[in-house]
């Protein structure tokens, strides 16, 4: 196996990570039709699911198990950096400096900040003021005053509706997620996130 293994790791020449960047993200859609450039159709590309969550398991086998492109690595075997494709619920023990190029895994080193709903931390904040891409963003009820005050310059300032997003920050995989426009649809009694 580790011998085909190279075979293909020698003819696989690009994965366009554009397709599959909404994946890495969380978003999920169907993977049965990534773009792949290969100098020879018959190669696959080997992927791996770190089984610690059946229901994750079960999403990423079913999306690539109807592409012939990708193969599945036997579970439980030691074969070693042999797989094109790592995908695992938590952060993966892994030295991401010592990854082939033709190597992804679903997780991005030191980005926890980006997508962890708590209390935004420095770099998360200073990572907003730098290049302005994570909208307004307050942590309720103990940013209440700051949030009051935001909504209020949006109303002033005649702009159109502004909606704005509520994520509880006890519940994860989009349970409790709503859109909202008006104060009084506002929820004060347990920790929220709430984004413009």
């Amino acid at each position: 196996m580790y011998k085909h293994f190279c075979e293909v790791s020698r003819t696989f020449e690009v994965f366009d990570f554009a397709d599959f960047r909404h994946t890495l993200l969380g978003i999920a859609p169907s993977l049965t039709t990534p773009t792949l450039t290969k100098t020879n159709p018959d190669t696959q590309i080997y992927y791996k699911v770190v089984q610690s969550r059946v229901e994750v398991y079960d999403v990423v086998s079913r999306s690539l198990a109807g592409n012939p492109n990708f193969a599945e690595l036997p579970h439980g075997c030691r074969i070693g950096p042999v797989w094109n494709l790592l995908w695992t619920w938590g952060r993966p023990n892994i030295d991401y400096s010592k990854l082939f190029v033709w190597q992804k895994v679903n997780h991005f080193p030191d980005s926890k900040f980006l997508y962890v709903k708590r209390p935004p931390g420095s770099r998360r904040s200073q990572m907003v003021e730098s290049f302005r891409v994570i909208p307004e963003t307050f942590v309720l009820p103990r940013d209440y005053c700051e949030f009051i005050e935001a909504y209020t310059n949006h109303r002033d300032l005649s702009l159109p509706e502004t909606m704005w997003i509520l994520k509880p920050v006890c519940l994860s995989r989009g349970r409790g997620i709503s859109v909202i426009s008006d104060l009084s649809e506002v929820n004060y009694t347990e920790p929220t996130i709430i984004q413009k």
